[in-house]
């Protein structure tokens, strides 16, 4: 991984750092993606600290924004010639129904909408690489995922935030497998990941006392941030997944995933439903 250019979302905290600090203590050049630049600033300093580099270079953004997905994807492609990994590790998980300046629930937003849109604008940048890798932090909660573009955001129903979580990592699935198919032919792979049920901080700055009590609690029997971030690890540097896109990965195997995923057509409409809401988002 030596000066390999590696791009990771969601690095202030949690796996994302864990990836962070691995990625560079194998030598790559590391992009964090934060979106609190106080907290990206702390995880830089015990990123360096850690890994022994200083080849660490802190990006800002808040990835539920469509305008500033676009400001920095501007920037990467700015700072870099070409991206050998990009990794969509952010994620968030709300109890209550919340949106953001584009009008576009949060929890669709940061977990599906924001990798779409960011890989997308450095899809170029990826197949400038030797040999790019797309990885996006899923969840085995995708099996749970429904699929109903009408209803995306509980429109006129009665929101249920685990339910909107399991369609948003399902709709990253469906993505991934979509976004392989195009890529074919060229030296670019992607692939979805389950990390595990890992202590980290995920709901914990926008839910109330309740859900934390419970979410602090139930961690106590998850995995470390370290056990985690190793399938991710595994898929960004092995060279014999360059062999695989589209798939699932858990505990560094293909896994099983939803079976909606599989549906035919069902990825070419996910993916024309996605660039209508981010053209209508823009245009606003």
């Amino acid at each position: 991984m030596k000066d390999k250019i590696c791009v990771v979302t969601g690095a202030s905290n949690g796996i994302g750092k864990e990836i962070a600090i691995q990625l560079a203590t194998m030598g790559a050049r590391v992009a964090m993606v934060c979106r609190n630049e106080q907290r990206g600033l702390l995880a830089k300093k015990e990123i360096e600290e850690s890994s022994g580099s200083n080849k660490i270079d802190l990006l800002l953004a808040d990835l539920s924004s469509l305008i500033q997905i676009r400001q920095l994807a501007e920037k990467l492609s700015d700072s870099y010639s070409y991206i050998d990994v990009l990794i969509n590790n952010a994620g968030n998980f709300y109890l209550k129904k919340q949106f953001y300046e584009d009008g576009i629930e949060m929890t669709f937003a940061i977990n599906y909408l924001a990798p779409f849109y960011l890989t997308n604008l450095l899809l170029d940048k990826v197949k400038s690489a030797p040999q790019g890798r797309i990885l996006i932090v899923s969840s085995r909660n995708q099996l749970m995922g429904k699929f109903d573009l009408d209803h995306y955001d509980f429109n006129n129903r009665i929101y249920n935030g685990l339910q909107a979580y399991s369609n948003s990592k399902l709709m990253t699935v469906i993505y991934t497998r979509e976004l392989a198919k195009r890529l074919k032919g060229s030296k670019v792979t992607i692939n979805a990941i389950h990390p595990g049920n890992v202590k980290t901080n995920i709901g914990m700055n926008d839910n109330n006392w309740l859900f934390k009590f419970i979410w602090r609690t139930r961690s106590l029997f998850n995995i470390s941030v370290e056990k985690g971030a190793e399938t991710t690890v595994y898929l960004a540097t092995d060279p014999e997944i360059e062999k695989y896109s589209g798939q699932y990965f858990a505990h560094k195997k293909i896994a099983k995933v939803n079976p909606i995923a599989n549906q035919p057509g069902v990825g070419e409409k996910l993916w024309d439903f996605t660039e209508r809401m981010i053209r209508d988002a823009s245009e606003q």
